[in-house]
């Protein structure tokens, strides 16, 4: 709030990750989206979208797997609360 950090947290393996977007939903939980690899290689790309709590716990995670190399550029939040 107002510029202050309120928390902070590491998610994600310890290869190439890459966080795409960040959106706040109307009960203030944040959904992260990006794309993950479990190998060093960067082989074997998923896509990625967590739901955190205010407070950066998670809530859910869940990844998506249609390919080796499955990137996920954006996510948007709709005002009936889907996202897409």
């Amino acid at each position: 709030k107002d510029g202050n950090e309120e928390w902070q947290k590491v998610i994600g393996s310890r290869y190439d990750d890459q966080l795409s977007t960040v959106i706040q939903d109307k009960e203030h939980n944040y959904i992260i989206a990006g794309s993950t690899s479990d190998k060093a290689e960067g082989k074997n790309r998923d896509m990625q979208v967590l739901q955190l709590d205010e407070k950066g716990e998670i809530i859910w995670k869940e990844n998506y797997d249609f390919s080796d190399r499955d990137v996920l550029s954006t996510i948007k939040g709709r005002s009936c609360g889907i996202m897409n």
